[in-house]
């Protein structure tokens, strides 16, 4: 695919994206977020990479104003970061995927935290949140606290969050995972435990699956970017 072509594949993917913004929910945006980094050339020219900042920015703004996320205050971090990275650099094709994946965990976190008038659904996910680590965490597990069946806590979590549990109980693993890799010293083995994994290499599958990079390329893009 020429570049220009890619410029106008991914300005064709964006505006898909926002055309029908109001009637997506925010974990659904959250999983297309993510894919517009696919197929992006590293080799771009400094006037198309531009381009493609720009038009990836303003995609995630207005989704985020018509997703009711436009004032979280996470938001506008991670959009100032994104414009601040240098277009320049070797790494612009993963820095583009890693700002997506942010963008992306900002609205499926958005779309976790319930209304007033979910109480069992907020209490379901609070029980996520205090227990992943806990490897034996099960759904029967989440329903018995929130006094529910596991059939209606499943549907209950699908219509607050757009996510089944086990979506969840992994997104949960990996951000937690992230922030230890980015600000801690323990192994990846250790992390692994940490967040719930049995295995170094079960953690390394669904934190690959889900952030498009491997722990061990994660940590080191992270603190390539801050030394």
């Amino acid at each position: 695919m020429s570049s220009k072509d890619c410029l106008a594949t991914v300005i064709s993917r964006c505006q898909q994206l926002a055309r029908p913004a109001e009637g997506l929910h925010p974990a659904g945006v959250g999983e297309r977020l993510r894919s517009l980094s696919a197929g992006l050339p590293g080799n771009l020219a400094i006037r198309e990479r531009i381009a493609i900042r720009d038009v990836l920015i303003e995609t995630v703004t207005r989704v985020a104003r018509a997703s009711g996320l436009g004032q979280r205050q996470a938001l506008h971090t991670i959009l100032f970061e994104g414009m601040a990275r240098d277009i320049a650099a070797a790494t612009w094709r993963t820095d583009v995927a890693s700002f997506l994946n942010r963008c992306a965990d900002a609205f499926t976190l958005h779309a976790m935290t319930p209304g007033p008038a979910d109480v069992r659904a907020a209490r379901a996910l609070q029980m996520i949140a205090d227990r992943y680590g806990d490897r034996s965490i099960t759904l029967s597990a989440i329903a018995d606290h929130a006094r529910l069946s596991q059939s209606h806590l499943s549907r209950l979590l699908k219509q607050t969050t757009g996510l089944g549990f086990i979506t969840l109980l992994h997104r949960t693993r990996i951000a937690a995972a992230q922030l230890l890799l980015e600000i801690g010293r323990l192994s990846v083995k250790e992390i692994a435990t940490a967040v719930g994994y049995s295995t170094s290499s079960q953690f390394c599958r669904h934190f690959k699956r889900h952030t498009r990079t491997t722990p061990t390329r994660y940590r080191a893009t992270h603190i390539a970017r801050i030394a």
